[in-house]
């Protein structure tokens, strides 16, 4: 095919710019007004420095002083006609278009790749097929936009021109294909299974023209007619699902609708309008481009914001559990650690200590019966909150923990403590919870059970050693410390009066 293209008068100096399409040799003429001509000529596989970033093919004239006025174009098996996109441009003009053209096509790219490694990352971590959908999406985007724009070339140099062409085609039908498996996914409980399989097919559909169209001898006229067509309607379809997800409070149907509202109607304005001499001459691959950058953003955003709403919604859950077992574990009345609280806690903080001995203190309030009949189950409350405390303070200055049983009888644990050395801690212990008559809390002493063991063991056999060392102690004057099943500590205190 020949193809001529008059130079006005008033233009110097211009530059000649077609967008690659599908052909085996083109062939530029420029004609000058004294009769001399310059050629210049690529073929598919090796444009050498004639391509540019972008998806264009430049060609330009040797400055000479004799005005240009004439371009011809030679092309062999043009695969159609209506692909071709030729311009002229004042040479003054071409390279900030290029320059400009390049930096939004590497920013456009450059966001994709970060989405493709974002939704893969996210997709392992929690498991969804969504942003699986999303991650393949994008990896066909960058994968087309590479291509398309001819970027690829610089490592590829023998796909330039129409095998280019036809790879691009066929990753932008993939790319069609897994937004429509990403939408369908959330679409699930809105659209009927039917009605869901009749987009899968379409999508299928999709690529499978798109790939017959590296068929040689494919008529490139009724398979553009037929994807135009298949897009339109996976479209449509797809967008009222996204509109009636939205309306029935599905997040992540408003979040789609939001990502891909700008997109669809790009994609469908390309469908329908013509975007041969906008963008620079990148028309509507770059406009394609460009929305699906801002899809992929508004899609990790919002993707990044449900997951910290959901992360938060976690956290506050974990907290309130965590509060509600630190409940269940306490004593209401002394804030100590109750029975099924203190074993717990004991088997977490000494249980791995197989090897290291673990102490057991069983303690009773003497004759505490005789403070409720005589001051009050209110005094005797506070009693009981009073011996808690010093309780904690216990807790605070020895690696052990204290908890109450229940009614008088109070736990300590005490871990790293040789046996030889249990009485007398014990007898601190004692001690420490005495107290005096000041006229207002009544005088109160304790006795106290001792067994020694691990914290591995079982706890049923060590609580059995220490209650009968407890009962003995009651029954041999009380205020005092028994160890095991038989032995009395040598400190034998004043006792209370009976």
């Amino acid at each position: 095919m020949w193809l001529r293209l008059p130079i006005g008068s008033s233009t110097s100096q211009p530059t000649l710019l077609l967008h690659t399409t599908r052909f085996d040799r083109l062939k530029a003429i420029f004609v000058f007004a004294d009769g001399s001509s310059e050629t210049q000529e690529i073929h598919r596989g090796a444009f050498a420095a004639h391509w540019r970033v972008g998806g264009q093919l430049s060609f330009q004239p040797h400055e000479r002083k004799v005005p240009l006025r004439t371009v011809w174009l030679k092309i062999d098996r043009l695969q159609s006609y209506g692909l071709l996109r030729v311009r002229i441009v004042p040479v003054d003009m071409v390279a900030r278009q290029f320059e400009l053209c390049a930096t939004l096509i590497g920013a456009a790219l450059a966001l994709l790749a970060v989405t493709v490694v974002y939704n893969f990352t996210l997709a392992g971590a929690i498991r969804r097929r969504l942003f699986l959908w999303h991650g393949l999406w994008a990896s066909m985007m960058v994968c087309w936009g590479l291509i398309w724009s001819q970027g690829a070339l610089f490592l590829f140099p023998q796909i330039a021109g129409t095998s280019a062409a036809q790879i691009s085609t066929v990753l932008s039908c993939l790319a069609i294909l897994f937004a429509s498996l990403s939408a369908l996914d959330v679409l699930q409980r809105v659209f009927p299974r039917r009605i869901r399989l009749v987009v899968c097919c379409a999508a299928i559909a999709t690529v499978l023209l798109g790939g017959c169209s590296a068929i040689p001898g494919a008529d490139l006229a009724i398979i553009g007619t037929g994807l135009a067509i298949l897009t339109l309607s996976i479209l449509a379809i797809i967008g009222s699902g996204l509109v009636i997800g939205y309306r029935r409070g599905e997040p992540d149907a408003r979040d789609l609708l939001i990502a891909w509202i700008f997109p669809m109607l790009m994609l469908a304005a390309t469908q329908l309008l013509d975007f041969s001499e906008s963008l620079f001459g990148g028309g509507a691959q770059i406009a394609v481009l460009f929305a699906s950058a801002f899809q992929a953003i508004c899609l990790s955003g919002l993707a990044t914001h449900r997951l910290g709403v959901l992360r938060t919604e976690r956290d506050a859950a974990i907290a309130s559990e965590n509060a509600l077992a630190e409940l269940a574990d306490r004593d209401a009345l002394t804030g100590l650690l109750n029975r099924r609280g203190f074993v717990h806690r004991c088997e977490q903080a000494f249980g791995h200590l197989h090897q290291v001995p673990f102490g057991l203190l069983l303690i009773d309030v003497d004759r505490f019966k005789r403070i409720n009949d005589q001051f009050g189950h209110e005094v005797g409350d506070a009693v009981l909150v009073g011996l808690s405390a010093r309780l904690r303070g216990l807790e605070d200055r020895y690696n052990c923990l204290a908890g109450r049983l229940g009614g008088e009888e109070f736990l300590v644990g005490i871990s790293g403590l040789p046996a030889p050395a249990l009485p007398q801690f014990a007898d601190q212990v004692r001690e420490a919870l005495r107290t005096d008559d000041d006229g207002i809390y009544p005088a109160m002493t304790v006795s106290i059970g001792v067994a020694d063991g691990t914290a591995s063991g079982p706890f049923a056999t060590l609580y059995s050693k220490a209650d009968r060392a407890l009962y003995q102690a009651k029954t041999s004057g009380r205020n005092r410390v028994v160890i095991g099943e038989s032995d009395v500590m040598a400190h034998k205190p004043d006792r209370m009066s009976d």
